[in-house]
């Protein structure tokens, strides 16, 4: 749902960072690769909760809500890829 060109960026160590650290070794980078399927109602049902529309007043949260529901087909994927940085610690 969100804009192709404003991706969510979340912080994360890189592995030269972890390499870094003198503390740590093995580090790693897995990208685990994870599509869920679920109900259009499920997806309306799990951004209901997400703070960027509980910012929203109301009205404008259930209408923006409402039109997902709308526009989404019976059954959705959902990317819920996971990406790790992994370190062992000495």
């Amino acid at each position: 749902m969100l804009p192709d060109d404003d991706p969510v960026v979340i912080p994360s160590w890189s592995i030269e960072e972890l390499a870094a650290v003198n503390r740590l070794t093995d580090s790693a980078y897995r990208d685990l690769a994870r599509v869920a399927t679920t109900t259009a109602a499920g997806v309306v049902a799990r951004l209901a909760i997400v703070s960027a529309y509980l910012m929203l007043n109301a009205e404008a949260r259930a209408e923006a809500l409402r039109r997902i529901d709308g526009d989404a087909s019976d059954w959705v994927d959902v990317e819920a890829a996971v990406q790790l940085s992994l370190a062992r610690r000495l």
